[in-house]
Parts: structure tokens; C-alpha cells; sequence
């Protein structure tokens, strides 16, 4: 392309923010020039696995086919076929991690082919983050024996089975069969299922896991559902937390108090209202974490808490989800503690016995979050600030 002079009729003038549609074809043509320019990065970047066959007659391949494969061949007059286009595409979509830029909003994606390697689990040992070269480290979250399978999740700790593996077999084109997926429990925690409508007391979940058509049944009575219906209803409830007013508190207590009786507490639906309030709260207008009364602070530290022991099931050990659950809840008992206190709720002692908890909390938060980039400072600021609250004066 540079011996024919070759410049896309793209306007390129800088503009904070903006998306240009067709700067998509940009790493695929980046990987399909490797064949030329590099050929050996080019034969491993071709080792990876594609699942083109499962992929090219969905909606998604069917637009890279128009776009795509329309650009490459009759706008830039390169000789690739149309699967070879596809192929690398498949490839991407497959295998490409997506990379967060320290300090940027933007997010690339980029191959890494030893870490495509690594297995897929719902419950992993191993987490993934990039340091400020965009090199890509893996770090254990749990202990990992000698010989044991590394693995990573590629989906959502608090959506249900139905959920990952849908968006796994859609994305990653394979059936997850990992020990939570095939618990029709999900390991004591239900987090697909709903409260029986019939006994009001037992939960209905699916008789084969492994099978999105199965039914489902309530473990205390006869009562069941089909697949359908429980597809239907979880579509109707995810499609109204999806419009629910993102800033406001309110409207996810609100969903929280409606579905009381029919969700239980740790149903998929609820953890995810859940997750969201917790960040709402100290984050949302009007909802600051130095705005939240004591009513308000008291949910914060109780929603985190109760996340905390979710996580410990779903994403244990050294997992950013718990790193962040643990950063806001420490935050939120250091000005808890101080209100306490100068109140004269808290006697001195009390006082400090909290704060040094809360130092605990940070401690461990710090041993997760500390590689990656982006949380160096608020770790920073976070041990300065609790070194001064624990100065606390009679």
C-alpha cells in the first residue's frame, strides 16, 4: 500500500472522544500484513484457534463480510480471500485480550499468543493485567499446586450459568463444564435461581445445567418451569435493570424492594443491583461518600460486606473484584468510625480497634491491587489517610 501512496478517506482531525467506524479494520489489516512483513509472527498469530466454521453465518460475521472483507479487497485491492479475512477476524474475536491504557479511557485490543493459551474456569485461579509497557502478567489468586491447570475466567462472577455459558459459547464458541456450571446450585448459592411461586419456600433450578433446554424444578415440591419461561423471565428482569437510571440510588433500591419476594438474596439478578448500589453509594450526585448520612454509609459497609462473602465463593482469593469491594469498604468504616467517635458513640479504644481493622482491609486490598497501574496512587493516598485517622484525639 505505501509503494501505490495509498490514504484512507478517513478524517482524521483529533477530537477527544470520538469513535470513527472505520478505524475497525485497522488490526485486522495490522495481522494479515504480518504474512508479508513478518512471516513467522505471521504463522504463530495462524496456529490460534478460530471457530470460523461456528462463527461465519452468525449477524456479526455476516456485517464483517459487507464491511470487512468489502474493505480490504475492493478498497484497498489486497489479494486475501474472503476466509482469510474472516479467518483473521475469527482469530481476534477468539483470542484478542482487551487492554486498558493507564490514564486513558480508550481501550484497545491486542494478541498475546502464549497468554490465548491459558484454560477457562468460572471459578479461576489466575487473574490477568497489563503494566505500563502493555505487557501482559498473569497473577496467581489463589495457591496454585505444582501441576495444577492455570486458569482464567473469561465471563462474569455474578452472572448465572445460563449467563456464562451463553456468552461463552457466543463469544469463545464453547460449552463451559467447570464445576460450578455443572452445580445446578451453583455451589449453595442459587445465583440462577428464583424462589418457588407455588411453596414460597424452595428454590426452582434446572434439572441438567449442561442443558439450556432442560427444565426446571423447585427442590421441595412438584412445582416446575420450563426452560422457556425461565429464559423469558430472566430477559424481562435483566432488560429492566438495564434501564434503570444509572445514577440514581432510588431506582435500584426500588428494583431491590419489587422483586423481594420472587428473587432471593443471592439470586444473579439481585447481586448485580447489589454490586451496582454499593458503587452508588459514595459515587452517585448527591450520594458522595462524605454526603451519605449514617443510614446511608451503614447500607454501603452492609451491601459490601455481603458481596465480600459472594466473592469469596465465585472469586476468591487475590481477585479485583474483591480488591475493590474491600477498598470501599474500608473507606466506608474509617468515616463511620469518625462520625462514631466524635459523636460518642465510640469510646477511644473502640475507635481505634475499628481503624486498625479497616488497616487490615487496606493491607489486603494493597496485596491485590498493587500491580496494577492504574491503583498506584489511590493506594497511596488511601495508607496516608488512615495513618492520619488513626491519630484520633480524646
Amino acid at each position: 500500500m505505501e509503494s501505490r501512496k495509498f490514504r484512507a478517506k478517513i478524517d482524521y482531525s483529533v477530537q477527544t472522544g470520538r469513535k470513527e467506524s472505520a478505524y475497525c479494520v485497522i488490526l485486522p489489516l495490522r495481522c494479515l500484513l504480518l504474512k508479508t512483513r513478518k512471516p513467522l509472527d505471521f504463522e504463530k498469530f495462524s496456529e490460534l484457534e478460530d471457530h470460523l466454521n461456528e462463527r461465519k453465518n452468525t449477524p456479526l460475521y455476516n456485517v464483517l463480510r459487507a464491511n470487512l472483507v468489502t474493505f480490504v479487497k475492493t478498497i484497498l485491492a489486497l489479494n486475501e480471500s474472503e476466509d482469510e479475512i474472516l479467518r483473521v477476524a475469527a482469530i481476534l474475536d477468539t483470542n484478542a485480550f482487551e487492554v486498558r491504557q493507564t490514564g486513558e479511557s480508550r481501550k484497545v485490543r491486542a494478541i498475546y499468543p502464549m497468554a490465548a493459551m491459558f484454560s477457562h474456569d468460572c471459578i479461576s485461579n489466575a487473574r490477568h493485567t497489563f503494566d505500563e509497557k502493555m505487557n501482559i502478567v498473569f497473577i496467581a489468586k489463589t495457591p496454585i499446586a505444582k501441576g495444577e491447570i492455570i486458569c482464567t475466567s473469561y465471563t462474569q462472577p455474578l452472572w448465572s450459568t445460563i449467563m456464562r455459558r451463553t456468552h461463552l459459547s457466543q463469544a469463545k464458541c464453547f460449552d463451559c463444564t467447570c464445576r460450578r456450571c455443572r452445580d445446578e446450585t451453583e455451589l449453595n448459592t442459587f445465583a440462577g435461581s428464583i424462589t418457588c411461586s407455588h411453596c414460597k419456600v424452595g428454590k426452582v433450578v434446572s434439572t441438567n445445567p449442561m442443558d439450556n433446554n432442560a427444565c426446571w424444578k423447585c427442590q421441595l415440591c412438584p412445582h416446575q418451569l420450563s426452560a422457556k419461561q425461565i429464559h423469558l423471565g430472566n430477559a424481562a428482569i435483566q432488560k429492566e435493570i438495564e434501564s434503570l437510571d444509572k445514577s440514581s440510588v432510588k431506582a435500584f433500591e426500588e428494583f431491590l424492594y419489587r422483586y423481594r419476594v420472587t428473587l432471593h438474596e443471592k439470586n444473579t439478578h439481585i447481586l448485580q443491583v447489589k454490586y451496582a448500589l454499593s458503587q452508588l453509594y459514595g459515587n452517585a450526585p448527591n450520594f458522595s461518600i462524605h454526603e451519605l448520612n449514617d443510614a446511608a454509609l451503614k447500607r454501603k459497609i452492609e451491601l459490601c460486606q455481603e458481596l465480600l462473602e459472594t466473592a469469596d465463593i465465585f472469586d476468591g482469593g487475590w481477585s479485583i473484584f474483591r480488591g475493590n469491594l474491600l477498598l470501599d469498604l474500608q473507606e466506608a468504616m474509617v468515616i463511620q468510625a469518625k462520625r462514631e467517635f466524635l459523636c460518642g458513640l465510640l469510646t477511644r479504644d473502640a475507635t481505634q480497634e475499628k481503624l486498625l481493622e479497616s488497616m487490615n482491609l487496606l493491607k489486603e486490598a494493597i496485596d491485590i491491587m498493587k500491580l496494577e497501574p492504574d491503583m498506584k496512587q489511590v493506594l497511596n493516598d488511601r495508607t496516608q489517610q488512615l495513618a492520619k485517622e488513626l491519630e484520633v484525639d480524646e
